[in-house]
């Protein structure tokens, strides 16, 4: 594939996953979204999916993100296949292995076993830990900057990227105050981008998920602004 630019054109590699996303009921939402950082397809097949991945895509400690990644582990005596949302590899090196779903889904799902399965037959074959991701990982500011990063990279202007990176570090990271917004030359009042809330949470190159006991295999991620 080729984005269309002024300057030329830029390859964007196909997709690297296991299997293409089918709609598994009326409403299903699939597609996939353009990594201009990596220049590749990811495709999600679910409205949780597409910005969770939004925030890994933006997200400057992701080296890599392989989507709908298929394993097969053993189950008691049964062989089984489990197809994770994503793989992610980090810049540290290290590897995780992501099954997004919603926190009500989780329990009554079996995930949690499914995961510890996997952990057991598996092991660092796959990756060096393993995670859940819900809707309660992220915010609404982590994933309006995500994307707002990704629209931005989409022009593929490396030089302005590299100038706004050498910017962020000296901006104020609160938002102006609600009653004070400022407009842009147009006379639209902007809307702020701001620091999310939450640490980065970085996996343990043990091979064991680094969680909570309580919630096994949980994480938070959150986009720092």
């Amino acid at each position: 594939m080729r984005w269309a630019l002024d300057a030329p054109a830029v390859e964007i590699e196909k997709s690297v996953a296991d299997r293409k996303p089918t709609p598994k009921k009326r409403g299903s939402r699939i597609g996939f979204v353009i990594d201009p950082f990596r220049r590749r397809q990811i495709w999600y097949e679910s409205g949780l999916e597409e910005p969770l991945i939004q925030v890994l895509i933006a997200h400057p400690a992701v080296r890599e993100i392989r989507e709908q990644q298929a394993v097969s582990y053993r189950d008691a005596t049964k062989m089984k296949k489990h197809v994770f949302d994503c793989v992610v590899t980090w810049r540290s090196g290290s590897r995780s292995a992501i099954a997004i779903k919603y926190h009500d889904d989780v329990e009554k799902s079996g995930l949690r076993h499914v995961l510890a399965c996997i952990e057991r037959s598996v092991g660092d074959e796959c990756a060096d830990d393993f995670r859940i991701m819900t809707e309660r990982h992220v915010d609404a500011v982590t994933i309006r900057n995500a994307r707002l990063m990704i629209s931005c990279g989409l022009d593929f202007d490396h030089a302005a990227q590299q100038r706004v990176r050498s910017c962020l570090p000296g901006m104020d990271a609160e938002p102006p105050s609600r009653g004070h917004r400022p407009e842009n030359r147009h006379g639209v009042a902007r809307t702020p981008c701001r620091r999310g809330p939450h640490p980065v949470a970085l996996p343990q190159r043990t091979g064991r998920p680094a969680s909570d006991a309580r919630y096994p295999f949980e994480q938070q991620l959150a986009l720092k602004g």
